[in-house]
Parts: structure tokens; C-alpha cells; sequence
């Protein structure tokens, strides 16, 4: 006979007979409850006992006693059970005690089965980005307790499995999806009540990640010759940013040397990978100004005589990464005198022209692409009449 673990239903049954005679006694099994009836009205005490476990002394009234067995005394499978009769005074000259038996089967209610939705948060996400996986239980009975492990195909997310609340839900915040398509379902652990149960697939995409790159703009304008410029660009993404330049500059890794006067339009760029998409560049100009060069001038001598020829050498100086090109002229107070053309910064000027009494020599610079005027300071040159 089955019986639910909740409780248990037991009658016996006594017929009088001679005084003192031996009780035909006989128990039955039921559903509900543990129950002994006796044909008599007297308040004899009853128990009930079963291998280790017996209950407390139950006194009969009007011939019936009930014994209430809890849930979970009587363990699972086939047992015995024994119902003890002991008369009281009043009885006792009539009938000796007595007891009965007979065999109970307690089995588990069978388990419920339970359903399991998934829900996400969102469908399509982009790289890194949290998306919210909720799992809602419903059973035909108490709610559903224990736990609940999301996959992605076969592979378990997050760090454990996660536990239901009292109302059957389980949540599970995931950063960590890889790009394309994921089917993501929940599988519940089951418990006492219900059965393991699984959801449907749920599929979220995640696709690739945008960035964006922050630069913080050089300094400008500069002067030609500015000593190299370190360039500063992040990322969002935590990937490398590359510099480029347009104008007269270079760039190595992440420093801008500046070659010419100009404009320098610098950029920062970072090419994306699997998981993240281009970053839109982010340019910054740069106008970089003439340097201010410095002329000298040197004679070969300071005193000839006239006709002797005389070396006039002009120097012009800058502090670019390439010296002043171009030509000098030189003056002899405001004439002309003549021309050099500058190289790797100097230009000579021979002549024997010069009339006799002291001259003010000076260079002219006009400047090139990179450098701005530049004049240098009077040199005396005395020239004597010849044979003096």
C-alpha cells in the first residue's frame, strides 16, 4: 500500500470476548491518518511503533484511538508497522494486552516537472558590452528553489551557477560574449519538488565594438627649429594609436620632429581589430613659423693695400634641422658690392675693388622657406694707398 510522506492512516480493530481473554487485534492502513478502533468504550492506551521510531501512548475513546505520524518519520520503501494495546484498571480484568501489525510502502510523491523562460536583455550587442540573462521558473506547486546554469552552446557563463530567488527567477549579467551569433539557454538543477528542466535557446549577437580616440592637441604655432613634440592619443578601446603627418614634419612612433616652416596637419588613428570596428581619426594643425637666423661676416684682413684682393666670408646660423640656404649679399655701407651663394651655412666674396680709405662691410640675408632676414654686424676693412 503507498503512502504519502505526509502522513499515514492506521485502524485496528478488538472484539470482546471471555474476561481476560486474549484481544483479536488487526491494523489497518491508511492514507491519512494512524487511526485504532476498539469495539469497547473504556480509555485504554495505545502506541504505535515502527523498528527505532514509537509514538506516545494514544488513549481510546468511545473504542477508537488516532495516531498522527509526520511527515518524514517513516522512511521510504516497505515498513512494519505495530499498534500495542495495553487495557487500563478498568479493563484490565477483562483483557490482556494485545498487538497488531501490518506493513506499509512509502514512497516519494513523484516529481513535478517545471518550465523554464529565458529572457535577455537585449538581442544585439556590441563587444563588451553587459547584456542580462533572466531565467523565470514556474511549477504547479510551491516555487521552484535551487539553482540555474546559463550556457552559451555547451559552455557554462559567468562564475557559477545562479541561485533562484524566492520568486523562481535567476539573473546572470554577461560582458564577456565573443563576436557573431551566441545561443544562449538556462538550465535549471531541479530539487525535491521538480524535475531538471532546460529553456529554449535564446539567441544574442554581439557585433564589433566602436571607439573612439581622444588627442590632445600640440601646441601651436611653433617656431622652425621647436625641439621634437611628444603626441598623447588614447584609445577607448586600450589599443595602440598610430600618428601620421602631412607638411614639413616626420613622426616616429609617438614624436613629431618639425622639418620646415609650414603647416603640419598631424593624425591620430587607431585601425581596430576583431573585436572593435575604426576609430574615426582625429586630426590637429600645427603652423609652424620662420626661425630667426643670426649673419656674421669676416674679412680676410682688415688693412690692404689697394688693389690687393680681400676675402669677405659671411656665416648665417639657424637653429632648424637644415641650415640656411639661399645667397648673401655683401655691402659696402649701402652698395652692393656682390654676391655668395650660401653653403652648409657660409657664403665668400673676394674682391680687390675696394677704393682706398675704410669701408664698412656688411652681409645681407634675405631669408628662405625656413629662416627669416638676417643682417650682420659692420666689419672695417682700410684700404691704403698702393706702395705706402
Amino acid at each position: 500500500m503507498r503512502d504519502n510522506p505526509s502522513s499515514s492512516n492506521t485502524k485496528a480493530r478488538l472484539r470482546r470476548s471471555s474476561r481476560r481473554s486474549a484481544l483479536p487485534f488487526s491494523l489497518g492502513i491508511g492514507l491519512q491518518y494512524l487511526n485504532i478502533y476498539y469495539c469497547i468504550i473504556y480509555t485504554e492506551s495505545n502506541k504505535l511503533s515502527s523498528g527505532s521510531y514509537t509514538t506516545a501512548a494514544a488513549t481510546l475513546s468511545k473504542g477508537s484511538a488516532t495516531i498522527n505520524v509526520s511527515a518524514g518519520t517513516l522512511t521510504t520503501g516497505t515498513d512494519t508497522l505495530m499498534a500495542s494495546y495495553t487495557p487500563d484498571s478498568k479493563s484490565s480484568s477483562i483483557y490482556t494486552n494485545a498487538t497488531g501489525s501490518n506493513t506499509v510502502t512509502v514512497t516519494l510523491p513523484p516529481k513535478s516537472t517545471t518550465t523554464v523562460k529565458l529572457t535577455l536583455s537585449a538581442s544585439s550587442i556590441s563587444y563588451g558590452t553587459s547584456v542580462t540573462l533572466t531565467a523565470t521558473l514556474s511549477g504547479s506547486g510551491a516555487k521552484p528553489t535551487g539553482t540555474v546554469t546559463f550556457l552559451n552552446g555547451t559552455a557554462a557563463l559567468g562564475t557559477g551557477p545562479a541561485t533562484l530567488n524566492t520568486s523562481g527567477v535567476a539573473t546572470l549579467a554577461v560582458a564577456t560574449l565573443p563576436l557573431g551569433s551566441n545561443s544562449i539557454t538556462a538550465s535549471y538543477s531541479g530539487d525535491t519538488n521538480y524535475t531538471v528542466a532546460n529553456s529554449t535557446a535564446v539567441s544574442v549577437t554581439v557585433n564589433k565594438a566602436s571607439q573612439t580616440i581622444t588627442f590632445t592637441a600640440p601646441a601651436t604655432p611653433v617656431t622652425y627649429g621647436v625641439t621634437p613634440i611628444t603626441l598623447s592619443a588614447t584609445a577607448s578601446s586600450g589599443q595602440a594609436v598610430t600618428f601620421s603627418a602631412t607638411g614639413p614634419a616626420s613622426v616616429s612612433n609617438n614624436t613629431l620632429t618639425i622639418t620646415g616652416a609650414g603647416t603640419v596637419v598631424v593624425t591620430a588613428s587607431q585601425a581596430g581589430n576583431s573585436d572593435y570596428s575604426a576609430a574615426t581619426a582625429v586630426a590637429h594643425t600645427i603652423t609652424v613659423s620662420k626661425a630667426t637666423p643670426a649673419a656674421s661676416l669676416t674679412p680676410s684682413a682688415t688693412s690692404v693695400a689697394y688693389g690687393t684682393s680681400v676675402t669677405l666670408t659671411a656665416t648665417v646660423t639657424g637653429g632648424g634641422t637644415t641650415a640656411p640656404t639661399g645667397t648673401v649679399t655683401i655691402l659696402d655701407g649701402k652698395t652692393a658690392l656682390g654676391t655668395g651663394t650660401l653653403s652648409s651655412g657660409a657664403a665668400a666674396y673676394t674682391t680687390s675693388k675696394l677704393a682706398t680709405g675704410t669701408h664698412s662691410i656688411t652681409a645681407s640675408y634675405p631669408g628662405d622657406s625656413n629662416y627669416q632676414t638676417a643682417a650682420s654686424a659692420a666689419v672695417s676693412v682700410t684700404v691704403s694707398a698702393a706702395g705706402k
